[in-house]
């Protein structure tokens, strides 16, 4: 049923603004929460003219309950981010039950009515129920617009809790009233909401319309809420937000690989790529390197695989930086992407329909291994390796790996000096020296001390947790090499983090018996009596038990 339908069957006549009764609204709140609770829309409020979106301390919603320490917690908008895209909401079996809970609220709104409403969509993620909620709301007697939207508007705006402002959001799309926008953008600048606002300006605006304004919000969200929105956006027929799209729209926070696909489709990104190399400005050139680098990770989107236009644009990005008289790391990564993909086991007879024939995987493989080849890239990798950005950095490592580079020195320097965190490449090693001042140093940098303050149950996450997370990356090498680093294993095991113990036991797990040392059994048998961790008790009683 589409939505002009689906407003008639509801309301029997046409869309307009209805009035609301401030004291009528007032009673709602005195029953359904504390009048000191501050309304989620009132908060973001605030933000509504800050060009870049929200700042960081102005994420946190007033009605965020804190993580225990070291315990996971979802990022805004990523359980509903991850529901969509992973998993089936399916028919919530309470749909029934809620719909009586509406209506009972529509029709006695100085009860308690609205209160129990209020509690129960408290209780339940909006997708576990909209879906089927919204396909049996027309038929449902009793709820008419005249009395759902006062309702809505008064939760979208009032409520301090999460879920029915989501719910109210998605009522507000439905109902069709055009005046309600605002209420919306501001609402979906948080991510947590961005996925509401943009189905709901979706239903309420005609599509050029409500592309402007999901492309106005797109740029204000960077995470779960830019992916919802750049989904949407990437079947524009707008030149600006098609060059937008290959610019700027598949960078979020949570992983490129998730807009890669919708941006490089698009943004058109092969018919960008084919122009001739001096209308091609660099930056344009970067981004496609990174859009290309995500499709070739592959998943937990749609990949390189799945890009019709995929061996048009790899071709075409060769073709560009071979003509550039110097290039960037970036491209010699996106680059050596390709050649490993076309150097895969891949299923080419089906590929072949998208342009990956037999002579187009030879020709791109000659060109790649051509500019992989390039003798500058030594150098422009050990150079990296001196910088102090980050990003910089990684392409580095990645470069060196590359091209076979041994740069285990550099790294270990630069982990020497307090410039970087390179346990895991310093551990990489089977050269039994190097390992040893791998240890040396580790025991000056790492409070082995404090990191053994005894088992517990926590997951180690954040700041508090980084020297623990340090030890993981050694604790996971040291199997091979038998007899080498039983203090830094000792303190694993002793360790609050359950992911240090369990590394430690892998490590000398895999030691022959005669490399223990003589307190390894008497420590593993305590750690089999003492930790609370059953699992780790259990691989502490067959360790033990293998010893016999």
């Amino acid at each position: 049923m589409d939505m002009n339908a689906w407003l008639r069957k509801l309301l029997g006549r046409p869309s307009e603004a209805i009035e609301t009764n401030p004291i009528l609204l007032q009673e709602h709140a005195r029953r359904a929460w504390p009048a000191d609770q501050q309304s989620l829309y009132g908060y973001l409020s605030h933000y509504v003219d800050y060009p870049d979106g929200l700042p960081d301390d102005a994420t946190t919603l007033p009605d965020e309950v804190p993580a225990a320490e070291g315990e996971l917690s979802w990022s805004a908008g990523a359980l509903d981010g991850v529901v969509g895209h992973h998993g089936n909401a399916g028919q919530s079996d309470e749909v029934d039950q809620l719909l009586g809970k509406l209506r009972a609220a529509c029709d006695s709104p100085n009860s308690l009515a609205p209160h129990t409403l209020y509690e129960h969509l408290c209780r339940a993620s909006p997708l576990e129920y909209l879906d089927p909620l919204i396909e049996r709301l027309p038929d449902y007697p009793g709820i008419s617009r005249e009395k759902l939207e006062p309702l809505a508007l008064w939760l979208a705006t009032e409520a301090p809790d999460r879920a029915p402002v989501k719910f109210a959001m998605a009522m507000l799309g439905v109902l069709g009233n055009r005046a309600h926008v605002d209420i919306l953008t501001t609402l979906g600048l948080h991510e947590e909401f961005t996925l509401y606002a943009a189905v709901a300006l979706g239903n309420l605006l005609d599509p050029e319309e409500a592309e402007q304004k999901q492309w106005q919000l797109a740029r204000k969200v960077h995470a779960w809420g830019r992916i919802h929105l750049v989904e949407r956006l990437a079947q524009t027929r707008d030149m600006q937000i098609r060059d937008w799209l290959l610019r700027e729209g598949y960078r979020n926070g949570v992983m490129y690989e998730y807009l890669a696909y919708s941006c490089a489709v698009g943004g058109q990104l092969a018919a960008a790529l084919s122009v001739p190399a001096v209308a091609l400005d660099d930056d344009l050139l970067n981004c496609a390197a990174e859009i290309l680098s995500a499709l070739l990770c592959g998943g937990p989107a749609r990949d390189i695989r799945d890009y019709a236009d995929g061996a048009w644009a790899c071709d075409s990005y060769l073709l560009q930086v071979r003509n550039r008289r110097s290039g960037s790391l970036q491209s010699l990564q996106t680059t050596g992407q390709i050649l490993e993909f076309l150097q895969g086991d891949e299923d080419w007879d089906s590929l072949a329909q998208s342009g990956w024939t037999p002579q187009a995987r030879e020709l791109l493989a000659a060109r790649a291994k051509t500019f992989i080849d390039n003798p500058v890239w030594p150098e422009t990798a050990l150079a990296a390796l001196q910088e102090s950005d980050r990003q910089q950095v990684w392409q580095g490592i990645s470069a060196a790996r590359l091209l076979d580079l041994d740069i285990w020195e550099p790294l270990f320097l630069r982990q020497a000096e307090g410039r970087g965190e390179h346990w895991y490449q310093l551990m990489q090693t089977r050269d039994i020296e190097r390992l040893r001042r791998v240890l040396d140093l580790a025991r000056q940098q790492l409070d082995l001390a404090a990191i053994a303050s005894g088992p517990g149950e926590t997951l180690g996450l954040g700041p508090a947790y980084q020297q623990h997370n340090d030890l993981d990356f050694i604790l996971q090498d040291l199997e091979h090499f038998p007899g080498e680093g039983w203090d830094l294993i000792r303190a694993g095991l002793n360790s609050p983090t359950v992911r240090n113990r369990n590394m430690a036991l892998k490590a000398i797990s895999a030691w022959p018996r005669e490399t223990w040392p003589e307190d390894a059994l008497s420590t593993l048998r305590k750690c089999r009596q003492a930790d609370p961790n059953e699992g780790v008790r259990q691989r502490c009683e067959t360790l033990l038990q293998d010893q016999h």
